[in-house]
């Protein structure tokens, strides 16, 4: 239900503090922005597949955006609030969240469905993707160590060979060291990167919000 009781609650809550910005979700042009009596401060956009996208109880709007603007995904939209329930300007009559909603448009009639599996797949996508850069960063630096190691050992072999100098290291010995000061950590961060980017090591991928 929404606040009050007396309405059905046509979207999802994303709480968070005053000011955060809000992204849009898609492509789209600004189809309403201004006042709603529940929803205060509110953006409409309506997007490439004709679904429109409810921001709702902002505390203010990107400077300059405007009806009839172009957006894109990421793009600033406005800002969180608490505003609606009231006359225009009527803020704090619950936390600041934002409301978002999304609603359907066949031509004759216009109804809502839930953003929730949506906004979680977003999410999840994006979890990914940032796990996916760790993943790579990792790999590269490990790759980067293990042929320094590689190149040093290589040197101080050839200085020993070079100088005919009898070293406590036999070649065997010498042999197992070089394997697995350089090539064990390439293989360890490449399995690592992989499995990762697949969620194996993941400790938030069931999380909910």
């Amino acid at each position: 239900m929404a606040w009050g009781g007396r309405r059905i609650h046509e979207g999802t809550d994303l709480f968070a503090g005053y000011g955060v910005p809000i992204q849009s979700t898609s492509y789209g042009t600004v189809e309403l922005i201004g006042w709603n009596n529940y929803g205060g401060w509110r953006v409409g956009i309506r997007d490439l597949d004709n679904i429109y996208h409810y921001y709702a109880h902002l505390s203010g709007f990107e400077k300059g955006l405007e009806k009839g603007d172009v957006v894109k995904p990421g793009q600033v939209v406005g800002y969180c609030g608490s505003s609606g329930y009231g006359k225009p300007g009527t803020q704090g009559k619950f936390p600041p969240h934002l409301h978002y909603g999304m609603y359907r448009d066949n031509g004759v009639t216009e109804w809502s469905f839930d953003p929730y599996p949506l906004l979680k797949s977003w999410r999840d996508k994006l979890i990914r993707i940032g796990r996916g850069k760790d993943g790579v960063s990792s790999w590269k630096t490990t790759t980067r160590e293990s042929i320094a190691t590689f190149s040093s050992m290589t040197i101080l072999c050839k200085f020993f060979i070079k100088n005919k100098r009898r070293t406590f290291l036999n070649k065997g010995m010498f042999a197992a060291l070089l394997c697995l000061f350089t090539f064990v950590p390439v293989w360890v961060s490449l399995l690592h990167f992989s499995f990762s980017s697949f969620g194996c090591f993941s400790s938030i991928k069931d999380a909910e919000y």
